[in-house]
């Protein structure tokens, strides 16, 4: 994968104007944020590979994706994260419906290595996601043994789940 493809690629995450949200945030030109972006995805991608590649790795991985941070990234999250909903940067609030194609990538991905050194690794996911339909349908089908969620939202985890089953059955 090449850095523009990657670039173009997070520029249809971010949605249009996305790489100008980022140039205007961080007070900096457009094409200076472009080469910023180009040149950290290769090393960011680079060192998840890397972690990845062992048991021990890739479970880090998972657990940091779904749960292992202090939270202060979150802190001000609520400034900005309802305009990037209304202005579509966003398509859906990412702490509630798990993104296919970006986190989903590295949750399937640390599956699959955990089970290729231990096939009997348990793999499960906590929070809100945990009760988004379409998230409980992904986590069927990358192979997970369970999802948590909120007990409000338990009877539509419990139909999402019966639902990817029916859809697409898993011994």
């Amino acid at each position: 994968m090449t850095d523009d493809s990657m670039l173009e690629t997070l520029s249809r995450q971010l949605g249009s104007g996305g790489i100008d949200q980022i140039s205007n945030q961080l007070g900096i030109g457009r094409d200076q944020t472009e080469r910023a972006v180009a040149g950290a995805l290769p090393m960011l991608l680079g060192g998840l590979m890397r972690n990845s590649q062992s048991t021990d790795g890739a479970a880090a991985l998972l657990g940091a994706l779904q749960k292992d941070h202090d939270g202060s990234v979150l802190d001000d999250i609520g400034g900005f994260l309802p305009d990037y909903l209304d202005q579509k940067i966003l398509p859906v609030d990412p702490f509630q419906v798990l993104d296919r194609d970006s986190v989903g990538v590295l949750v399937k991905m640390g599956i699959e290595k955990g089970r290729s050194t231990r096939p009997d690794l348990k793999v499960g996911i906590c929070g809100e996601h945990g009760g988004d339909p379409n998230s409980v349908e992904f986590c069927h089908l990358v192979g997970m043994n369970y999802v948590s969620c909120s007990p409000y939202r338990v009877p539509i985890a419990r139909l999402a789940a019966a639902h990817a089953q029916i859809n697409f059955p898993r011994d």
